[in-house]
């Protein structure tokens, strides 16, 4: 049995947010493109994270040192809890509140030690994030902070396989509607999976039959797609064009948004 399987559900108050960490990850979570300011915060900010080692029972709430061998206390699911505040491990009452041994770091010096994990922030809170390898790799590398939005031209006749996806993402349909309603210039918009020759799996694709140039709604989509699909995710977004053999799967297709 863990720690976390000891602590007893207690009826708590948070004090979120109580730090420039916090207010950033309210921000992001409501404005895509508050996003790279959260990232950068998240990099250089200290962490709280829970000693594995509970042994002690006096509250041991230290900093981190180079050298530093770190025993982490993980979910029952694996992954690792890191916390923006302490508070934030009593939040909801899932843990209670009691001494415990918590160590400080500084996220970057955290991602860095313990590369492939998984962790989880604020896992008990109202605002939190997943952070998966792929992410903490980009965080690492800073490609996280720069455009993801390219541009793919053929020079030749290229194959590319159209299909609709056996697990329909609704969700992120729901979410592009919404968007494209107060959008005037997309009549309708359309969804597949598209598998490039050189590429070993199939991604989204997302066609828009616009009366203009979408490189504006490409900025606004992408953030929100990443936002909802993860990081990890592939998304392309494509203009409808009438002589163009991508655009003729699509309109054989349901659009999954058209303007009444």
């Amino acid at each position: 049995m863990g720690l976390f399987d000891l602590f007893k559900k207690k009826t708590t108050d948070s004090t979120f947010p109580e730090n420039e960490l916090e207010i950033a990850l309210m921000n992001a979570v409501t404005d895509a493109s508050k996003r790279r300011d959260f990232f950068m915060k998240l990099l250089w900010s200290p962490l709280i994270i829970i000693s594995a080692d509970q042994t002690n029972e006096a509250d041991g709430s230290w900093i981190a040192e180079a050298g530093t061998v770190l025993k982490l206390l993980p979910l029952p699911d694996g992954r690792i809890p890191i916390f923006s505040a302490s508070n934030r491990i009593y939040d909801k009452g899932i843990i209670e509140k009691k001494p415990i041994k918590i160590l400080t770091i500084n996220a970057r010096d955290l991602f860095a030690t313990a590369k492939g994990t998984t962790f989880v922030l604020n896992p008990y809170s109202a605002y939190g994030k997943e952070l998966i390898p792929e992410v903490i790799e980009a965080l690492l590398s800073g490609s996280i902070f720069e455009s993801k939005k390219e541009t793919i031209i053929t020079k030749k006749e290229t194959q590319v396989r159209l299909a609709q996806p056996a697990n329909y993402p609704v969700k992120l349909a729901e979410a592009l509607s919404r968007l494209f309603e107060k959008r005037p210039i997309v009549n309708a918009a359309y969804l597949a999976l598209i598998k490039w020759p050189d590429k070993e799996k199939p991604h989204l694709l997302i066609g828009l039959d616009s009366t203009d140039d979408i490189s504006a709604i490409m900025d606004e989509a992408g953030p929100m797609a990443e936002r909802i699909l993860g990081l990890g995710e592939i998304i392309d977004i494509t203009r409808v064009e009438e002589k163009d053999g991508v655009s003729n799967y699509l309109k054989t297709t349901k659009p999954f948004y058209t303007r009444i």
